[in-house]
C-alpha cells in the first residue's frame, strides 16, 4: 500500500500560523483572567466556611472548593472557570507544538502550561487555606505564563 503523500512545506507553516493564533487567544485569555482576578481580590468576600476549607487533604480541597467556586458566582465564578479553561488551553497548545520540530517552542509552551496549571493550584489554595502567599505566588506564575507565551509569539511567523 503506498504512503500518502507528504503536504508539502506549507502545512509546516500553517501549523505555525494555527498555533500562532491560540498562542494569541491565549494571552488575551491571561490578560482577562488577571483584570477578573483582580476584581475578585478587591470586591470578593469569601466566606469563611464553605466546601473544602481548611481540608487537611489539599487534592479533596480543591475538588471541593472548585465547584463551589464556580455556583458561588459572579467574578469568582468567571475566575475559576476561565482558569481550567486556560489550564486546558495550554495543554492543548503544548500538545500541538509537539509536531513542529521546534525545541524551544516545547519547552516555552511546556512551562507555561505547568504554571497556568501551578497558579489554579495556588488559587484553589487560597480559597481553601487563605494564605496571602498563595495569591502572590498565582500572581508571579501568572507573570512567568505571560512571559513564555509572549516569547511564544516572537518565535512564530506572522505569516
Amino acid at each position: 500500500m503506498a504512503e500518502p503523500a507528504a503536504a508539502g512545506p506549507a502545512a509546516p507553516a500553517a501549523a505555525a500560523l494555527r498555533l500562532r493564533g491560540m498562542v494569541v487567544g491565549m494571552l488575551l485569555g491571561l490578560l482577562l483572567q488577571y483584570a477578573v482576578g483582580m476584581l475578585v481580590n478587591l470586591f470578593v468576600t469569601v466566606p469563611v466556611h464553605h466546601p473544602g476549607h481548611d481540608s487537611a487533604d489539599f487534592f479533596a480541597g480543591v475538588v471541593a472548593v472548585v465547584p463551589w467556586a464556580i455556583r458561588h458566582g459572579g467574578p469568582l465564578a468567571i475566575h475559576t472557570a476561565l482558569g481550567l479553561l486556560l489550564v486546558v488551553n495550554g495543554i492543548f497548545i503544548f500538545v500541538r507544538t509537539l509536531g513542529l520540530g521546534q525545541r524551544a517552542l516545547r519547552w516555552l509552551t511546556g512551562v507555561g502550561a505547568l504554571v497556568v496549571l501551578g497558579a489554579g493550584f495556588n488559587g484553589a489554595s487560597f480559597l481553601i487555606y487563605t494564605h496571602d502567599q498563595s495569591s502572590l505566588i498565582m500572581a508571579w506564575l501568572f507573570a512567568i505564563a505571560l512571559l513564555c507565551y509572549i516569547l511564544c509569539l516572537l518565535r512564530l511567523p506572522a505569516r
